[in-house]
């Protein structure tokens, strides 16, 4: 490792374990050899299914970056890649990627497990690491154009404990706010234009959906918005403010073979445009009906995208999308047999229930 490469290693492993409580090892401190061989030990099946667990659809977020680098673009008359993207727990670089498939360019980044920072290190290695959100100070850092921030979701997540955003972990959504207000503050309130959230859908139900009002509230003031947004009753699948807008998305209707609910809400601080960066538009009307992607694409993706399109993915001639093939396990259904059973109607999202089908029905347009 040349040594400014060890020294980045070294503050990542120590940012880990200050995070997990755990004593640095001082050979891994002190030896480059030692420090290579816990890099190189960093995939691990665990590792691995914990970073695909926590991840984003990637369709999903590139249609909302997309709309947003077209939004900057129209309004400031600016070339895409000039539009700048800022991510806060990045995971492994869903939203940095979704920006330079759209022409935009990413440039920071800020997570904290290992892991997903090699492969977004290996993958995007112009994007810089900012380490543990705590020590950002936002007026410091590089202003940008899209602010993205999927914060911790343990607190809000319905298979989690339900302590909501006073849990520990979901808290620190309070801690990317910060940052935000504080880029507006020192840019004047020119930077960031568009602020991003994603979170599991389990939080529009966290603490009786208060927890959502106050993040709702937060992105608005983000505008400069004395305004508030007052819960009433349960919070639906969408709603537009102008200045800010939620919508709940579903991977599954998205050409992602797997069911996978989210809600994605976005702050606009320099006007009102957060609905037509959230939703289509459908002759005067908004469109918050899922959307199927078109043609071969898997929503804007080229097709040799992924690996498992070609794999998965058949283009159907009815119902104006792509559906997978999927399987259901016959044995103890109706009909009897022993084995998978190819099913073509259906679309590709695993489910647990109990009628043994591991795939739910497609609503088709």
């Amino acid at each position: 490792m040349p040594p400014d490469t060890a020294d980045f290693w070294r503050g990542v492993y120590r940012t880990a374990c200050t995070i997990k409580g755990v004593v640095p090892k001082k050979s891994i401190l002190t030896s480059d050899k030692a420090l290579a061989k816990w890099h190189n030990q960093l995939h691990t099946d665990g590792a691995e299914y914990k970073m695909w667990g926590n991840g984003m659809a990637l369709p999903n977020a590139l249609f909302f970056v997309s709309r947003a680098v077209a939004q900057i673009s129209a309004d400031e008359h600016r070339p895409a890649d000039t539009v700048k993207l800022g991510s806060l727990f990045d995971g492994s670089g869903t939203m940095p990627l979704a920006a330079v498939m759209c022409g935009a360019t990413p440039v920071w980044a800020s997570e904290v497990e290992p892991y997903p920072i090699a492969v977004t290190k290996t993958h995007l290695p112009n994007v810089r690491h900012l380490g543990n959100v705590s020590a950002i100070d936002g007026g410091k850092i590089e202003p940008v154009d899209i602010f993205t921030f999927g914060s911790p979701c343990q607190d809000l997540s319905i298979a989690g404990r339900r302590k909501g955003l006073k849990g520990q972990k979901s808290s620190l959504f309070c801690e990317a706010i910060r940052i935000a207000s504080e880029m507006l503050a020192a840019t004047g309130g020119r930077y960031p234009r568009f602020v991003i959230w994603e979170n599991v859908y389990g939080a529009l139900s966290s603490n009786g959906g208060d927890d959502f009002e106050i993040v709702l509230n937060e992105l608005l003031h983000l505008t400069g918005s004395n305004e508030f947004i007052r819960q009433h009753g349960i919070w639906g699948g969408f709603a537009g403010y102008g200045e800010v807008a939620y919508r709940v998305v579903d991977a599954k209707y998205w050409g992602v073979p797997q069911r996978r609910k989210r809600v994605y809400a976005v702050a606009d601080t320099g006007g009102e445009s957060a609905n037509e960066i959230l939703f289509d538009r459908k002759g005067d009307e908004w469109n918050f009906r899922p959307r199927l992607p078109a043609g071969k694409a898997v929503a804007g993706l080229a097709d040799d995208c992924y690996c498992w399109h070609e794999r998965m993915v058949q283009a159907k001639s009815s119902g104006g999308g792509n559906l997978a093939y999927t399987l259901k396990i016959r044995q103890g259904c109706d009909g009897g047999g022993k084995g998978a059973l190819i099913q073509t109607e259906l679309s590709a999202t695993l489910a647990t229930n109990n009628d043994q089908t591991l795939f739910a029905p497609v609503t088709k347009e």
